[in-house]
């Protein structure tokens, strides 16, 4: 059992890994094809048992739930929909618990079981941790498309010669387990993890870098590397494996086998890690692709160095003229320094173009059946659907397409392997479809078709409603007053139900309905500058990605989708007044915010005046106030 100093998970509900390491040997990747579709037939019929046991008995009987047991063990990495597909929206599927309580567990293990291992350190949107640090590499909202396809690719290269089978691990810090989703309700992440098959641990990072030694790492760590990216150290204790590969969801796994390089690594007796570095200065290790040999003590000797070793702001570690560089403070910086300067016959340097290639010189000419792993981050999170930018070749354009392809192909093959039933959504997108195949709308986070769909979940509510009003005076502190303030409540007319659907509202008495809301742009110069926090891609199209100027738009989208999925807002009753400013401001109308003839999309007229906008020009707050008033 693997425990936190927090909290640890237990493992329930995954699906279930390679037990033999002999158990496809030999047997061709078309014949596995073909136990797949046996399986997940074989597990169609079962389930249609199981229904129709359920529907005569009007319960789960036991012997239902052995059928769908027997199920899940015969198509290994077949995953039932119903299990997924009751209820699609996230703080249903997933919802919150407070608590995990640990129990003892037998990990998968054995002399050719290989773990990955992946790092969750905060959520998404979590402002209070990592505020100046770039957290792309976690996918938020899209952690289910990311984990499944990540977990996909490394089976489908594995199973070519089938020497090797593997195991999902997570480590996942206490602040990250529970997350807003974009309904910004509370859902668990551990439990999205673990529905795809993943061994999540719930702990802490080891080591506290607010004691080391060095003012410098305890003065910057936090806008470095942060205070939680030493918890990798972690996957060091998994001693059932011969060796753990350190991931991130941006880490690409293409098709040229890992056997060879998995070989060498465990038969080198004095090899502790082995790992790609990059080209730039200072050279230092690619967290993409880092491979390691479980050993506790490590753990403690990696800590030791970090928290008694000197550090120079300019020379870095133990003043040993590596320098400073972002990520120094944190696992990528302490591994580099022990294993390139104190032990470095301890370490393998791979291939940087075949285990970690980056698009960049050499590694940019390399044919793709030579690449085990790609780094997707240069490119563009998959997720995020990127579209293509002025500032690369058309040669690095055109990696970026294969590689992205490839993670599109491995979605596909996915839903069409391990899902029961057809795909989640339709493949109908039309952004870059030879690329995308069909799972992007268009360019950005907006764009991006999820597996699981995170649209706000509809309610089953009362057709005939009544609503009642109250005006009361809203108080500031005691003895004075701010604004008479009007709540009004909706609920069905019929309640004799257990559950009840009530809609409401506090606004300001007599500023009700119809709402005229005025959106005022800064489309200046500056507005073309990058931003740190969550990419948005290239949303307008002027071949500059993740811009001020893209974020404003994206968050006006994301406005104008939140009001054509209310209930509440529509054309009837809201009106979108835009004024954009420069060197001059400019009235661009009056709009109402949804499509006059399907009020389930955004009115194409005012998306079209948002897209279309680009930076320039001085700033002129004062004309712009004067064309909003």
């Amino acid at each position: 059992m693997f425990v936190s100093k927090d909290r640890f998970a237990s493992q329930r509900g995954s699906l279930p890994v390679h037990a033999s390491s002999n158990y496809n040997e030999q047997q061709p990747k078309s014949w596995r094809k073909q136990k797949r579709s046996v399986a997940k037939t074989v597990s169609l019929i079962l389930g249609l048992v199981y229904l129709l046991d359920f529907a005569s008995n009007n319960s789960s009987s036991p012997s239902s739930l052995r059928l769908l047991s027997v199920a899940r063990k015969l198509c290994e990495e077949v995953i039932y929909q119903g299990d997924i597909k009751k209820d699609p929206y996230w703080e249903k599927s997933y919802p919150a618990i407070n608590f995990y309580e640990g129990e003892a567990r037998n990990l998968p293990g054995g002399s050719h079981n290989v773990g990955f291992v992946v790092t969750l350190g905060s959520c998404p949107d979590d402002i209070s941790y990592k505020k100046e640090i770039d957290t792309s590499y976690d996918p938020g909202h899209s952690l289910y498309s990311a984990a499944a396809v990540l977990k996909y690719s490394i089976d489908e290269n594995l199973q070519q010669t089938s020497k090797y089978n593997f195991t999902m691990h997570a480590i996942v810090h206490p602040d990250a387990v529970v997350c807003r989703d974009p309904n910004m309700k509370l859902y668990d992440r551990v439990k999205v993890l673990e529905n795809l098959g993943y061994y999540v641990n719930i702990q802490a990072s080891p080591i506290d870098p607010s004691n080391a030694i060095a003012p410098f790492v305890v003065d910057n760590v936090d806008t470095d590397a942060g205070n939680r990216d030493l918890m990798p150290l972690h996957a060091a204790k998994y001693t059932g494996h011969p060796m753990i590969v350190l991931m991130n969801f941006n880490t690409a796994v293409m098709d040229k086998p890992l056997d060879d390089i998995f070989d060498a690594f465990i038969a080198d007796e004095k090899a502790k890690v082995a790992f790609s570095m990059s080209p730039n200065t200072p050279s230092v290790i690619s967290m993409e692709f880092v491979l390691m040999k479980p050993d506790p003590s490590l753990v403690e000797t990696l800590s030791d160095a970090y928290m008694k070793t000197p550090y120079d702001a300019t020379n870095g570690w133990d003043n040993n003229g590596m320098g400073h560089f972002s990520g120094a403070l944190g696992m990528q910086g302490i591994l580099t320094h022990y294993f390139v300067n104190v032990e470095p016959e301890s370490s393998i340097i791979l291939d940087r173009c075949s285990y970690g290639n980056d698009h960049i010189d050499d590694c940019l000419v390399t044919p793709l059946e030579d690449i085990a792993v790609a780094k997707i981050s240069q490119c563009g999170s998959p997720w995020t659907c990127p579209d293509s930018t002025s500032s690369m070749s058309q040669s690095e354009q055109e990696r970026c397409d294969s590689i992205e392809h490839h993670w599109y192909s491995m979605r596909k093959e996915f839903e069409e392997t391990c899902f029961i039933g057809p795909p989640l959504g339709q493949r109908d997108g039309t952004f870059k479809p030879a690329v995308t195949l069909g799972f992007c709308d268009g360019p950005g986070i907006l764009g991006y078709k999820h597996l699981i769909d995170d649209k706000p979940a509809p309610l089953s509510c009362d057709s005939e409603t009544h609503t009642t009003s109250t005006t009361g005076i809203l108080t500031i502190r005691e003895g004075s007053s701010y604004q008479n303030q009007k709540l009004s409540l909706t609920t069905g007319v019929h309640t004799g139900q257990p559950e009840v659907c009530i809609s409401g509202r506090i606004a300001q008495e007599n500023f009700e309905p119809p709402y005229n809301i005025g959106i005022v742009m800064d489309v200046s110069g500056s507005t073309g500058s990058k931003f740190k926090g969550t990419k948005t891609g290239d949303v307008n199209g002027d071949g500059n990605s993740n811009r001020i100027l893209d974020a404003e738009i994206a968050s006006i989208l994301g406005m104008l989708s939140s009001i054509v999925d209310s209930d509440a807002f529509g054309n009837h009753n809201v009106l979108i007044g835009l004024v954009t400013f420069s060197t001059h401001a400019q009235y661009l109308g009056m709009f109402e915010p949804c499509d006059p003839n399907d009020s389930t999309k955004i009115n194409p007229i005012l998306k079209s005046k948002l897209l279309n906008l680009l930076a320039g020009g001085y700033t002129h707050f004062d004309d712009a106030l004067d064309k909003a008033i």
